[in-house]
């Protein structure tokens, strides 16, 4: 009688950043368990980055994370997506820490008799995880991921296989190559991110990129927060329509320069230099591959920093008598200066 292969549920249904970081999980699952198949839940502007080579061997991605999170609400498409999930027989389940209710009952029901997840205290569905993994004490995202895939490898037996740390992802698949013109260095700037708590202020952005223009090709990436800017004339306006061509752009760059936010992780991961002004972003969000080439601009001595608890989030800022000092402490000056340095280094 042939055995068919272990079969891995994997819950990844989130926004960019938090799929590049976990990708390594996913890759590393296929390196210890070549024969498995490994079905990864995740939302459909997210999906392109499961298709590489090492990638997930099936992808289910139904809807973006917030319209997922509220499907109990419509039960005919959760009955609709429990069918399609029922049917893969999961042995084993990877929740990721940041899913919400819905998928760990989801898990519950379909997930296999291993379920590995973390013990979230908005999460009510009794019995979900069958083995917690606590966050590391420095909260930092991509080791918590890590020790997550490590966990369940080792709940079928090739624990002994799993490396130590977490590689960069591969994200060869997504990016073709863009040309070049001249021998100026390309800056992208990103001053988007899903959170305005997280975003220097856009007007000093467009200063910062005013000034790098006149020496360097400038590519102002379009965002739903900047479009109304006026460009400057020197500037390259891109508005990547997916994230193979956010990739594709990345990888032609000399400089990344952003907040904390989703662009930054595919930037890191590429492997390209970087200057971000962190905000209140947890240290456990810094860029994780290549550390030597990113600059973490944080204010120095802010009390309240970081406010970010992973588990719960940013809603407001806490501190009233000087509401985002953390970002306004960086003015265009010390960021250009940042730039500068970073464009200046070689061989790193």
């Amino acid at each position: 009688m042939t055995t068919r292969p272990t079969r891995f549920l994997i819950f990844k249904v989130n926004h960019l950043g938090d799929n590049i970081v976990f990708l390594p999980v996913v890759e590393a699952l296929r390196g210890c368990f070549p024969e498995a198949d490994v079905l990864v839940v995740t939302s459909p502007a997210e999906a392109a980055l499961y298709q590489g080579p090492r990638g997930a061997t099936d992808i289910f991605a139904p809807c973006a994370r917030d319209l997922f999170n509220r499907t109990w609400r419509r039960p005919w498409a959760a009955l609709r997506w429990w069918l399609r999930l029922r049917a893969f027989r999961a042995d084993g389940c990877l929740i990721s820490y940041d899913q919400a209710n819905f998928p760990h009952l989801l898990a519950t029901w379909v997930g296999g008799s291993v379920r590995i997840g973390a013990n979230m205290r908005y999460i009510r569905v009794h019995g979900s995880v069958t083995h917690v993994i606590p966050p590391p004490p420095d909260w930092n995202i991509v080791r918590w991921n890590w020790e997550m895939g490590r966990a369940l490898a080792t709940a079928f037996g090739r624990g002994d296989r799993w490396p130590a740390s977490a590689p960069a992802p591969d994200l060869r698949h997504l990016v073709s190559p863009l040309p070049r013109h001249g021998t100026r260095k390309r800056v992208v700037l990103h001053g988007g991110s899903k959170s305005a708590l997280r975003r220097w202020p856009l007007e000093r952005f467009a200063e910062l990129g005013r000034r790098l223009a006149a020496e360097h090709e400038v590519v102002w990436i379009n965002t739903p927060e900047n479009r109304g800017l006026p460009p400057d004339p020197r500037w390259v306006l891109a508005e990547p329509p997916d994230v193979a061509a956010l990739a594709s752009m990345l990888a032609s760059c000399d400089l990344y320069v952003g907040n904390n936010s989703g662009p930054m992780h595919v930037a890191n991961a590429l492997g390209r230099r970087g200057v971000i002004v962190s905000g209140p972003s947890n240290r456990g969000w810094d860029p994780y591959w290549h550390p030597e080439r990113w600059t973490v601009l944080r204010h120095p001595d802010l009390r309240c920093l970081p406010c970010e608890v992973p588990d719960v989030g940013i809603q407001h800022c806490a501190n009233l008598s000087a509401p985002l000092a953390c970002l306004q402490y960086w003015d265009v000056d010390r960021v250009e200066s940042a730039c500068r340095a970073a464009l200046s280094e070689r061989g790193r």
